[in-house]
């Protein structure tokens, strides 16, 4: 059951996925739009497989320094990239745009480890990594709720389909 629920639940983002693929902003390509989906679901299997190894030394590292370690090594990969597909980084930023980097680095990026970190002592890491197929479906509700974006069919089957799959998930654990 636990098998089934993370296929539907990775079948979920697949539509979330695939239908901003097939249908991309007014200021992106298609091809933008599957770089971007593709990065992201490679980023959300590598971390789920990340946390799945660093279960068994749950209580000999701290959680903290090895995220770090990941996140850094994780930046270190991603520069090359980031500077090939966006060029040289810019020289200035307005406060702004220092505001929302204040932002997702204290919220988004602190807060959201402090979350996973809370689950991992909570659930077993099967069921911690499964809760980030969470984040597609949440992000295009809070950017329709927020930022006016359009909650498409695909969206909300997607959504659907995402919460069976992680019921499904938290059932099989109940059980076993």
């Amino acid at each position: 059951m636990a098998w089934l629920g993370l296929a539907l639940g990775w079948a979920g983002v697949a539509v979330l996925g695939g239908a901003r693929i097939a249908a991309p902003h007014a200021d992106t390509s298609a091809a933008d739009e599957a770089l971007g989906v593709a990065l992201a679901l490679l980023a959300s299997a590598a971390q789920a497989a990340g946390l799945l190894a660093f279960a068994p030394a749950r209580g000999r590292v701290d959680l903290w320094s090895a995220t770090f370690g990941q996140s850094l090594v994780s930046a270190l990969l991603l520069l090359p990239l980031a500077l090939l597909k966006e060029g040289a980084p810019p020289t200035a930023a307005s406060p702004a745009v220092l505001a929302g980097m204040l932002y997702s680095i204290t919220v988004v990026g602190i807060g959201g480890y402090a979350m996973l970190f809370l689950m991992l002592r909570r659930f077993p890491a099967s069921t911690a990594s499964a809760l980030q197929l969470l984040a597609p479906p949440v992000a295009a509700v809070l950017g329709w709720a927020f930022l006016g974006e359009v909650l498409g069919w695909a969206d909300v089957v997607g959504g659907a389909l995402t919460l069976s799959g992680l019921l499904l998930v938290f059932r099989a654990g109940s059980r076993g």
